[in-house]
């Protein structure tokens, strides 16, 4: 199930109507429409706050795998339905293993969208959506002055944006609870969020993948 996102206060879910989840933009997308849920009007900018909730310690502490994939996904999205619409992707690291990689380069051309690596600090809403993050920017795609951006001293950037989707991640299904996968009963039959400590290499095994009945490395 969706992270609440109304746990991380710093990102201003509820304070607008314009900053909404993924699931929340996904309905919208599905009916075929990019609008401002505040006033109806097609926004000029729309941010894409990535890892909301994810690796965070306060939080969920594991990558929830699927957001960065969704997230470029709905981009294309935007771009079929409104090519005017600007897109900018602030982000931990996006992570889009496989022939998903393929299409996040497919999207990077053809949507026109500014990416930032960079950690939220807080989302401001009053007249105007304002994110403030603890970044530097190292790259910008898309046309050259298509992004307002203003940078305030060295390392912080301001973007104002019509709206914001915050990218929340997952809990995980209790997997106990499906019987005929044998998880509970044999120990060597393991969740995706178990499997992402093991290859992480801050984890109990260094990042090396082994068995945990026996410790040993898996063939």
């Amino acid at each position: 199930s969706p992270y609440d996102a109304k746990n991380l206060g710093h990102l201003g879910y509820g304070t607008s109507a314009d900053i909404v989840t993924s699931q929340d933009f996904e309905v919208m997308i599905s009916d075929g429409k990019v609008v401002r849920p505040s006033d109806g009007k097609i926004p000029e900018r729309v941010a894409f706050i990535q890892c909301a909730g994810s690796r965070d310690e306060n939080h969920l502490k594991y990558c929830s795998s699927e957001c960065c994939g969704n997230t470029m996904r709905q981009i294309s999205e935007v771009h079929k339905i409104d090519e005017g619409i600007e897109n900018a992707v602030i982000y931990k690291d996006i992570r889009t293993p496989g022939h998903m990689e393929y299409f996040f380069v497919g999207v990077q051309r053809e949507a026109g969208m500014m990416m930032t690596r960079g950690e939220v600090e807080k989302i401001e809403a009053n007249d105007q959506i304002r994110v403030l993050t603890d970044t530097v920017i190292t790259e910008i795609t898309g046309q050259p002055g298509q992004f307002k951006v203003a940078l305030d001293g060295a390392e912080n950037i301001e973007l104002t944006i019509g709206s914001i989707v915050q990218a929340t991640g997952w809990r995980p299904y209790d997997a106990a609870k499906i019987d005929n996968l044998g998880f509970g009963q044999c120990q060597n039959v393991i969740t995706n969020v178990m499997m992402e400590r093991l290859a992480a290499q801050r984890g109990p095994t260094g990042g090396e993948i082994v068995r945990p009945s026996d410790g040993k490395k898996a063939e």
